[in-house]
C-alpha cells in the first residue's frame, strides 16, 4: 500500500499505471469498480510469474472518489487537498478485504 499525498489541483497524480510500468509490470484488466458504496479502480498486474491485484482511489479523509476531475475541482473550490490511496495483494479475496478496511 502506498499513501501519496497530492500538492494541488494542477499537479500529477503519481498514477499506479505509469508507476508499476516503470517496475516492470503490466496492467490488465483496468476498471472502474463500485465497492462498498465508492467508485475505485482496479486491476491487475502481471510480470513474468508474478500476478498481482491493485485498486486505487483518491480521498482528502472526507470524500473518496475515483475521479480526478471531481477531487480536482474540489481542491480548486477549497476544500482540503487529496492523496493517491494504492493497495495491492497477492489475491482478488486478499484485495478486497484490504479494501474494505481502508474504505
Amino acid at each position: 500500500m502506498y499513501i501519496k499525498p497530492i500538492p494541488d489541483f494542477y499537479s500529477g497524480e503519481h498514477s499506479p499505471i505509469f508507476c508499476w510500468k516503470g517496475s516492470g509490470y503490466v496492467f490488465n484488466q483496468i476498471k472502474e469498480e463500485v465497492l462498498l458504496s465508492y467508485k475505485i479502480y482496479t486491476g491487475m498486474l502481471t510480470h513474468k510469474n508474478d500476478k498481482l491485484y491493485t485498486a486505487w482511489w483518491f480521498t482528502n479523509g472526507k470524500i473518496i472518489t475515483s475521479s480526478q476531475l471531481d477531487w480536482r475541482w474540489r481542491v480548486l473550490k477549497g476544500e482540503p487537498k487529496f492523496k493517491l490511496i494504492n493497495v495491492t495483494a497477492n489475491s482478488e479475496s486478499e484485495l478486497k478485504k484490504v479494501i474494505a478496511e481502508w474504505l
